[in-house]
């Protein structure tokens, strides 16, 4: 029996050609339930040799070299659209890492650069690395796994995940996430606070909740939200944002609906200046009040409504400089639900999905399968 995968391996492709994150999800297709990620692509290439021919009769041998007929289906719009929400934030993390603190202004030559994920910077970060915002998006995502919808958010899980990570040493955290998971009690904690640090890991609560009414999703946004940053603006924010992600999920490309869901939710009347802002084209100044939830939040929106592509979306969000890596991972998980995972490019989601750092429980190649699992769970739940 053929294994289910997905994503689309395109027929007759030389293992050669296979990229390291296709190879390990074959593997895990052919053998489930072994972790394959820390192999290197090496590795990875060796374990498929042996394992091919046992698995498809048509795989033939050509100098070491397979090619081999897998009739996979493709991935559902809904469900490509939520890898992209998810992918896309760590992507966007990713090519904003290097550029994280710079010293000098940003210029288009340092923005492509970036894009192409070197690793570097004032952070030094490893080629394709991310960051804490994907790194607490993993640590919700796990809390997800297995659970129902239906049975609202596991918050004392989530919440020990996010111990855990801060406990686990993070290359970087932001100071309103250190004060609230490392406190006994985080009520009442960083209510003052408009930063950016609970909507950037937010994606997974628009996979995990697609099938909800919107004040249901609003609702697990918002407590999710309040484990770190109560204030009403950033409940407000991360609302609006997980439904438009939701939105986009269960209507691929629905842009104008995605808005019209996210601005249903928000009571609050400067969010909802956010929102006119971002459909009325305002420049963004990401560089004053570097951390500030508005830019990220009114840039995603913004993007959204011009339906940007993927690439042009991050590249603008980078050259206004600021907290580059939260901004393009906020902007990337909302415009890669839009677009879909297909349609990030292969160059900037490649070396992300490849890079295979020490801290591997958060390595950015565990999203896919994480967003798989969650997406599953929330496919009986209906309004």
């Amino acid at each position: 029996m053929l294994p289910t995968i997905s994503t689309t391996l395109v027929n007759d492709v030389s293992l050669e050609d296979l990229p390291h994150s296709k190879a390990v999800e074959l593997l895990e297709a052919l053998v489930p339930n072994t972790d394959w990620l820390p192999l290197s692509y090496a590795q990875a290439r060796k374990e498929l040799l042996q394992l091919l021919p046992q698995s498809f009769p048509d795989v033939t041998e050509i100098d070491y070299m397979f090619s081999y007929s897998v009739p996979l289906p493709p991935p559902t719009p809904q469900f490509d659209a939520a890898l992209g929400s998810m992918l896309g934030a760590a992507v966007g993390d990713a090519s904003g890492a290097t550029l994280e603190f710079c010293p000098h202004k940003i210029n288009s030559i340092d923005v492509r650069n970036a894009m192409r994920m070197p690793g570097g910077g004032v952070l030094k970060i490893e080629k394709g690395g991310i960051t804490d915002d994907t790194e607490l998006q993993i640590s919700l995502a796990n809390a997800l796994v297995g659970r129902s919808p239906r049975d609202g958010m596991p918050l004392h899980t989530i919440m020990e995940n996010y111990r855990e990570w801060i406990r686990s040493g993070p290359l970087d955290a932001g100071t309103a996430c250190t004060r609230a998971f490392t406190a006994e009690n985080h009520e009442g904690l960083n209510l003052e606070s408009k930063a950016n640090g609970a909507l950037m890991r937010s994606m997974p609560i628009g996979v995990f909740a697609r099938n909800l009414k919107p004040e249901a999703i609003a609702d697990y946004a918002r407590k999710d939200c309040c484990l770190s940053h109560p204030n009403i603006a950033t409940q407000d924010a991360n609302a609006a944002y997980c439904v438009a992600a939701a939105h986009l999920i269960q209507n691929p490309g629905d842009a104008e609906g995605a808005i019209k869901a996210a601005r249903s939710v928000i009571h609050d009347q400067e969010v909802l200046n956010w929102v006119d802002e971002a459909l009325n084209g305002a420049d963004v100044k990401c560089e004053k009040q570097i951390g500030f939830v508005r830019w990220g939040f009114t840039l995603a929106l913004q993007h959204l409504h011009l339906r940007t592509s993927f690439e042009k979306a991050i590249e603008d969000t980078l050259l206004r400089g600021g907290d580059t890596d939260t901004n393009a991972a906020i902007v990337g998980g909302l415009v890669g639900a839009l677009h879909g995972a297909k349609a990030i490019p292969e160059f900037m989601k490649e070396p992300v999905l490849r890079a295979r750092g020490e801290r591997g429980k958060y390595w950015a190649a565990r999203i896919p399968k994480l967003a798989r699992q969650i997406f599953d769970a929330s496919e009986l739940v209906m309004n």
